[in-house]
């Protein structure tokens, strides 16, 4: 579903200079594609390899998780040759792809600016309080002394959500860093597809640079990379792909995943609130649910909050991922 979401929202896409984004840094001017492109990738899906007896080959995907297939240890090295001689096999989903985060940022922003929406940005439009009254949103209160009304709020300030609202969302920091793959020499790329293993995630992009990951560190709001983390990061992802260690460091950096107590998001409309919507908890989903959740919580903006006017699948999706679960007479359970 967000697969099939994002393609139809690239034809609104183009690019404006903008900020690093998930994935660290500034765009690369040296980059071999477009400015206007999001780093599209897909070459014959994703791959989850499997060490004997580690948590992937004792899993199996949900039955409605999309088309996967095991694989044994010759298939999955006829998929990706330079595997460790370790890896017993592995789960192959054919049909995904990825995108590169800090493209995509800039091109929803220049989408949204080119729709005309006015955009803040800066330590000036932090959004310090909500003011309520009546069950209501009444102002959206910034740094700067500026009140701000509207119809509809949407709180999505991923691990800063319980500053405005009590909601359990708390930050689980992660590090990671990105390789350059080398440039000539005519040969098959190093990999083709992106790799999700037990403790660490690999993923080759388009602009030849390969992403890895990532350190889980709850409770943490730095930004700060550490040698700890760097080398957690480099020693699982080596171990999976030994090659990568002849490979050049290219940066290095660190995020925060909004994260809620059951790891889902909290989505949709709020019971306390008239016109409060949120979006977020996404732990490490964030890019991948981003499509669907823009198609909820828009339309129900759309419809004031009618949940009932919209199809049956989004009302599960909603439901699922309300606040009232933590709020519910049960919801001390789930908190802990």
């Amino acid at each position: 579903r967000g697969r099939k979401l994002t393609g139809e929202g690239a034809r609104y896409l183009w690019d404006v200079p903008g900020d690093g984004g998930d994935e660290g840094g500034e765009d690369d001017a040296s980059s071999p594609l477009e400015p206007w492109e999001t780093g599209f990738h897909s070459t014959g899906g994703f791959l989850a390899p499997a060490f004997a007896g580690d948590a992937v080959a004792t899993w199996s995907p949900q039955p409605d998780s999309g088309r996967s297939y095991w694989l044994d240890d010759v298939q999955v090295r006829e998929l990706e040759p330079n595997l460790h001689p370790d890896v017993v096999g592995g789960w192959w989903f054919p049909e995904d792809a990825s995108v590169d985060a800090r493209r995509l940022t800039c091109s929803l922003r220049a989408a949204c600016a080119g729709a005309g929406v006015e955009l803040r940005f800066g330590p000036e439009a932090e959004v310090t309080s909500l003011e309520m009254s009546g069950g209501t949103c009444t102002g959206v209160h910034l740094a700067d002394g500026r009140t701000y009304k509207a119809r509809a709020v949407v709180v999505a300030n991923g691990s800063w959500m319980r500053e405005l609202l009590p909601l359990p969302v708390t930050p689980h920091k992660g590090q990671s860093f990105s390789l350059r793959m080398p440039e000539g020499g005519g040969g098959a790329p190093m990999l083709s597809r992106v790799l999700f293993a037990q403790d660490t995630y690999i993923v080759p992009k388009a602009d030849g640079r390969i992403i890895v990951g990532a350190t889980v560190e709850p409770g943490r709001y730095d930004g700060d990379v550490t040698p700890e983390g760097l080398l957690h990061c480099l020693s699982e992802a080596t171990r999976l792909v030994p090659g990568l260690a002849e490979l050049p460091i290219e940066e290095t950096w660190a995020g925060l995943r909004p994260t809620t107590p059951d790891k889902c998001p909290v989505l949709g409309r709020t019971e306390q609130f008239d016109n409060v919507y949120l979006a977020g908890g996404y732990w490490r989903n964030g890019v991948l649910l981003a499509p669907k959740t823009g198609q909820l919580v828009g339309g129900l903006i759309m419809r004031d909050g009618d949940v009932a006017s919209m199809s049956e699948s989004d009302r599960r999706l909603l439901g699922a991922f309300s606040w009232d679960r933590f709020t519910s007479p049960e919801g001390g359970g789930k908190l802990a």
